[in-house]
Parts: structure tokens; C-alpha cells; sequence
């Protein structure tokens, strides 16, 4: 679909990518699932992946405030799912009250990503103006969309509505708490450092970190994984300090055979090679997203 090339580092194509993967999360698709088509059918680099599945995610957690100002800013609805996406995810971006990008370089590089694709070429000049006015307009916009339930907390109505059945004290703290980036957690690989040493080790590169399990440290900021030290050497992996609970459960011991039979991404199926020399076969019915084990398991 790229009319022209874009740089893999440019925000430009970033939000191409990201509005792929939305696109198809519109048409009924997971998104981890979607991000994982969009980097098997583009050669996208590591930090590009990341970078990508950051607007992704952020997107998706104000999706329905974005879906909203979109439907105020355009007297009808774009025809193509790729560049409602677009826009959506440029306008998420927008009305973040803590901006990952300066304004005026969202609009640009949206505009950029427009004007990349062949299909959306046409319309750079009304993402151009859709973009624009919202700046103009901010305050204006955000407090009339957000007078609407799907717009204030980014869920479908249905959802708040069960909220508020299950939690009638506490459903407006439950749908917030979905709302805000999880903090980003590292699983020190203790066969090659010791968490303390290794905690060290990011503190001399000014990461803070704060232990939460035996092998477990949150980072006070969540970074690329290009950026954590030691990284593509094996010495930590990205993994939810919950999930980190799960192959100690095992009392994995040097010898065993193990079936990890649900293994993609690849968390847990590390993290028991972590604990002990065994036998293991991991197995996933999604094969694009089997390759993400093998990624894993591909670092030293």
C-alpha cells in the first residue's frame, strides 16, 4: 500500500503500522494478534516493533475518546477502516493529558503517514484539517465528548453497564485502573546476575527500579527494550510480575520433561529454562505467534 518509503524510526511510521493493527482490531481481531500480522507482513526492526505496539496500546486505551472527537471533527465518517484508524490513533495521541509528542509533530507525521499510502494519498489534506482543529478546539472538544460514558472511561457501553452491576462502589476505580499504562516489569535472568547486581547495573544508566518478586524489578518508567541494559544479552526479559509466579509452581528440577502447551509469547517458556536445565517443548496453536518464542529464546 506505501506510495513512498518511510523511515522505520519516523513517528510517521509508527502511526502507519499502529493504525494497521487497529484497523483490524475494528474488524474483530485481538490486537496482539494484529501487531503480530502487521511486523510478519512489513520487515519492521526491533525498536520500530516497539515503537509501533506503544501507539498501539496507548491507542487502545483511549479508543473510545478518540472514536468520539473523530465523529464531532468530521462531518461523516471515513470510508477506509485504515484511516479512521489513523486519525483515531493520531487524535489518542492528541488528547493525552501527559503527550509522548509534541503536537505539531503528531499532525505532521500523521500527515506523513497519510501521504505514504497509496489508498489514503488523497485525504492527507482532511487529516491535515481534522488534526488541526482539534488543537484549535481542544478544551472545547475533550469536555464535550467526555460527557459521554464510552468517551470518558473507553469502553463499550455494555461493559460500563456490567461495571456498574459487579462493582456498584467501585466500578469508576475498576474502569480508570484499565485505563492506565501498566508499569513495565523486568524478569532478571538469575542464572547470569543477581537482582541486586543487576538492579545496579540499571541505576548506572539512570533507570530506577524497585524489586517485586525474587526475580522481579518494576521500572519507575517504562522504556524500550533497545534501552535496558543487557537486554539482548539474556540478563532480563520483559514479564508481568504475576505471570513471573507461574513456573516456580512447577518446582522445576534438572532432568524433567516439560510441555509448555499455550507457550506464546514466550514468558513463561523462558523462565522455566531460566530455572533449571530441562527437557521442554513449547507448543502454540497461533504459528505467527509462536515466532515470538523463538525471538525470546534466540537471545543468549
Amino acid at each position: 500500500h506505501e506510495r513512498m518509503k518511510l523511515s522505520s524510526d519516523s513517528l510517521a511510521f509508527a502511526l502507519a503500522g499502529a493504525a494497521r493493527a487497529l484497523a483490524a482490531v475494528e474488524a474483530g481481531n485481538a490486537l496482539p494478534r494484529a501487531l503480530a500480522e502487521v511486523f510478519a507482513a512489513r520487515a519492521t526492526p526491533a525498536p520500530a516493533r516497539g515503537a509501533i505496539q506503544d501507539l498501539a496500546y496507548r491507542s487502545m486505551r483511549r479508543w473510545g475518546l478518540a472514536q468520539a472527537l473523530l465523529r464531532e471533527l468530521a462531518e461523516r465518517a471515513p470510508a477506509q477502516p485504515r484511516l479512521r484508524a489513523l486519525l483515531c490513533c493520531a487524535l489518542a495521541l492528541l488528547s493525552d493529558e501527559t503527550p509522548a509528542y509534541a503536537p505539531h509533530t503528531v499532525v505532521d507525521q500523521a500527515v506523513e503517514a497519510c501521504a505514504a499510502d497509496r489508498e489514503l494519498q488523497r485525504a492527507k489534506g482532511m487529516a491535515n484539517a481534522v488534526l488541526r482543529r482539534f488543537l484549535r478546539e481542544r478544551d472545547a472538544l475533550l469536555a464535550k465528548v467526555r460527557q459521554q460514558d464510552e468517551a470518558r472511561w473507553n469502553y463499550p457501553q455494555w461493559w460500563i453497564d456490567k461495571a456498574k452491576d459487579a462493582w456498584p462502589q467501585d466500578w469508576q476505580q475498576v474502569l480508570a485502573a484499565g485505563d492506565s499504562q501498566p508499569p513495565l516489569t523486568l524478569r532478571v535472568n538469575r542464572r547470569k546476575v543477581a537482582l541486586e547486581d543487576y538492579r545496579a547495573e540499571l541505576a548506572a544508566h539512570g533507570i530506577e527500579s524497585t524489586p517485586v518478586g525474587p526475580s522481579a524489578l518494576k521500572l519507575a518508567r517504562a522504556l524500550p527494550v533497545a534501552q535496558i541494559p543487557g537486554f539482548a544479552d539474556g540478563m532480563a526479559s520483559v514479564q508481568d510480575a504475576a505471570a513471573q509466579l507461574a513456573a516456580p509452581l512447577l518446582d522445576l528440577q534438572d532432568g524433567m520433561r516439560v510441555l509448555d502447551a499455550c507457550a506464546a509469547p514466550g514468558g513463561k517458556t523462558g523462565h522455566l529454562l531460566e530455572l533449571a536445565d530441562a527437557d521442554l517443548l513449547a507448543l502454540d496453536q497461533d504459528a505467527e505467534r509462536l515466532e515470538r518464542v523463538r525471538e525470546n529464546l534466540q537471545r543468549p
